[in-house]
């Protein structure tokens, strides 16, 4: 019997352990922002400024895209982006040289469910942009999708998606 009240009460710290990670990781990834849709799909942007321990980290962006149609559709996307990352002065933020937005992942391929989403990219904002400094930033992304699953033609933009996020002191919010 002692082994079973020993048993239950580590598997009662493991799941109260559990969930305060669930939490904190869910509090530390702001609210998804979503684009205008246009063939049955439309953009999502994450944008996450602490890693899942609560330390400061540059910003991460995730991409989503969701299924608006009221069927089944198939998408691909060639990991092409159009991107503008304004400053605290309201001024656009050049890209570094050989800048590149994204994973160098090949084209993401799915067949999405009616109102299904799916993270179709991540990728730090420190790599194709100079350090940050302090204050408000606003990321504004589209993507190139196609719902044609057999040519490499017809590709459309997606409508953008605007993010924003603060980098104060030492600290980040969303």
């Amino acid at each position: 019997m002692h082994k079973t009240l020993l048993s239950g009460l580590a598997y009662r710290a493991l799941v109260f352990a559990l969930a305060a990670m669930a939490t904190l990781c869910q509090a530390q990834v702001s609210n998804t922002a979503w684009g205008q849709a246009t063939n049955g799909f439309r953009l999502g942007l994450q944008i996450s400024t602490v890693d899942a321990f609560g330390k400061e980290r540059d910003p991460w962006c995730i991409l989503l895209v969701q299924n608006t149609a009221t069927n089944f559709s198939y998408l691909r996307m060639p990991r092409r982006y159009k991107a503008e990352l304004r400053g605290p002065d309201s001024h656009p933020v050049e890209m570094r040289r050989g800048g590149r937005l994204g994973s160098l992942l090949k084209d993401k391929k799915a067949g999405l469910a009616p109102q299904l989403q799916l993270q179709v990219d991540g990728f730090s904002l420190a790599e194709p942009f100079p350090p940050l400094r302090e204050g408000k930033y606003e990321l504004t992304i589209s993507a190139w999708a196609s719902t044609n699953r057999h040519e490499t033609k017809n590709f459309f933009l997606l409508p953008p998606v605007t993010k924003a996020f603060t980098l104060t002191r030492g600290r980040s919010e969303n």
